[in-house]
């Protein structure tokens, strides 16, 4: 907040968490705002964001909030609540990026268990462009969610996946 301030921009921050439209709940988060001339003011729901050059100009850096985990620890945490039933399983690891576009009507959850069986099945024959079917099927849920709350905008819509080795 000082940074974005320092250089000439605001912080909203939200007097609700959520907020419902259309029946549909969705998270209310806070925006710099960025005061941009004979357009009036622009805003982002992020201070940080690759390429946006009037964002840049009011402190909304790229570099990266970086979360580094312990593949070992999160095992170990889930065979101990009974997620994993034996050391002998082959557990098949990935990672999910996606944007608030996605996330803000669908669960992380929901979108790991319909991408799974689709990354682990890329082996059979013909079923290689079946991760790509799920992904934009995804991306076709979510952009028609913003549809049917009126919007005549759409967020950003963006969502990567990555296999882990087998461990």
């Amino acid at each position: 907040r000082e940074r974005i301030e320092r250089m000439g921009g605001r912080v909203e921050i939200p007097s609700v968490k959520e907020q419902v439209i259309n029946g549909v709940r969705m998270e209310v988060s806070s925006r710099v705002v960025i005061p941009k001339s004979g357009v009036g003011d622009v805003s982002l729901a992020m201070s940080r964001s690759l390429g946006d050059r009037d964002g840049r100009k009011v402190g909304v850096i790229s570099e990266p909030t970086i979360e580094v985990l312990n593949i070992q620890s999160l095992l170990m945490k889930a065979k101990e609540q009974s997620e994993i039933s034996s050391s002998n399983e082959e557990i098949e690891l990935f990672a999910i990026a996606a944007s608030d576009g996605l996330l803000d009507f669908l669960e992380p959850s929901a979108v790991a268990k319909r991408l799974e069986p689709k990354l682990y099945s890329m082996n059979t024959a013909g079923s290689e462009d079946t991760l790509q079917q799920a992904c934009e099927e995804l991306i076709l849920e979510a952009s028609s969610n913003w549809v049917s709350l009126g919007f005549h905008y759409r967020d950003d819509i963006t969502i990567a996946i990555s296999r882990i080795n087998r461990i």
